[in-house]
C-alpha cells in the first residue's frame, strides 16, 4: 500500500459547524409573538378576575335575601326589587290545567317539566317560569294574563 492510498482511508478531521444565528426577523418574530402572548394572559386574567367579583357580588345578593323574612307574594309588575326574594303564596293547584313540557334534560337525563298553576286566593295564577316567558308562548297563564290585563280599567 503506498502512502496516497492510506492518505485516502484516514478521515479527515473537520471542524464543527457553529450552530447558525437566527436572523434579526426571526427574533423579532419570536419576541412580538412572546409580547402577544403575555399581553393576551394579562386580558384573560383580568377577564377572569372581573367574573369572580360578579359572582362574589352575586352570591352576596343571595345571601342577604336569604336572610330576609318570606313576605306575602305582591301585586306588582317590577319584579326587579324582589329578585331572589322568598314569598308566601296560599291558593289551590289546578291539575287539571297542568302542563308537560317534553324534551327536558336534567342531571343528563331527558325528562319533562311539570308546569301546574296555582290559583292563589285572591283570584291570580301562579305557574313557574319567568314572567315573559310563560306570556310569550301559548298556554294558561298567557290566556289568564291577557284577561286580567283586559279586565282592568286603564
Amino acid at each position: 500500500m503506498d502512502q496516497s492510498s492510506i492518505a485516502a482511508m484516514t478521515p479527515t478531521r473537520r471542524r464543527p459547524l457553529a450552530p447558525a444565528r437566527p436572523s434579526r426577523a426571526a427574533r423579532a418574530f419570536v419576541t412580538l409573538v412572546t409580547i402577544a402572548a403575555i399581553a393576551l394572559f394579562v386580558v384573560a386574567g383580568n377577564w377572569q378576575r372581573d367574573r369572580m367579583h360578579a359572582k362574589e357580588a352575586e352570591r352576596a345578593q343571595l345571601d342577604r335575601a336569604a336572610a330576609l323574612p318570606a313576605l306575602p307574594l305582591p301585586r306588582t309588575d317590577d319584579w326587579a326589587g324582589w329578585r331572589h326574594r322568598s314569598v308566601v303564596a296560599t291558593g289551590t293547584w289546578r291539575p287539571a290545567a297542568q302542563l308537560l313540557v317534553d324534551n327536558r334534560v336534567h342531571a343528563g337525563r331527558a325528562g319533562f317539566d311539570v308546569v301546574t298553576p296555582l290559583a292563589l286566593d285572591d283570584g291570580r295564577i301562579v305557574q313557574r317560569g319567568t314572567h315573559d316567558d310563560l306570556v310569550g308562548r301559548p298556554g294558561l297563564y298567557a290566556e289568564l294574563y291577557t284577561t286580567l290585563v283586559r279586565a282592568q280599567p286603564a
